[in-house]
């Protein structure tokens, strides 16, 4: 983000376009603790819309998810590339906070992620990504329909939670 103002004129456009949830990428230097960032978290916040993080497990972003999280309680936080390192912290920060979720694309998933996942934060707080054109689909299926999880807790992860999530976004008031 260059300025606040930029990221809110780029995030209205969005919404104008039919965005119904963002995307933050922090590879740009700008730590996600930025207040160029404040706008996106308001007008998420504002009509309860998703934001994708892009997470790699490092000690400051958990920091900044809790506080995001804390902030802007009606959005709700999914963190990209759960188990990409940290494994408990990401479970510990989807436990401490309401409204944040352990989204999967995962290129090498540790064998069994899914099911701690399940079993340390709850079938509720998983949510499937493909990461699709960087990672094969089949992959990303197979390590939640293979996961030794029952039955309706993948089909909350690969769906369901999704859909709650995104059931929640309003329109513009």
């Amino acid at each position: 983000p260059s300025s606040a103002d930029d990221v809110r004129a780029d995030v209205e456009a969005g919404l104008a376009a039919g965005a119904t949830g963002l995307k933050l990428h922090n590879v740009n230097g700008v730590p996600y603790s930025s207040p160029a960032y404040e706008p996106a978290f308001a007008l998420a916040n504002e009509r309860r819309m998703p934001i994708l993080f892009h997470s790699w497990g490092q000690e400051a972003e958990f920091e900044q998810f809790r506080e995001i999280a804390r902030r802007y309680p009606d959005t709700a936080l999914l963190l990209a590339h759960t188990g990409s390192k940290e494994e408990e912290e990401y479970v510990r920060v989807a436990r401490d906070c309401d409204n944040v979720y352990l989204e999967l694309a995962l290129s090498a998933c540790p064998r069994g992620l899914v099911k701690r996942l399940v079993d340390n934060a709850g079938a509720g707080k998983v949510v499937w990504g493909s990461d699709v054109c960087f990672i094969n689909q089949a992959q990303q299926l197979g390590k939640v329909l293979g996961a030794r999880i029952p039955d309706d807790d993948k089909e909350r992860i690969l769906s369901g939670n999704a859909r709650r999530i995104l059931s929640r976004v309003r329109d513009a008031a």
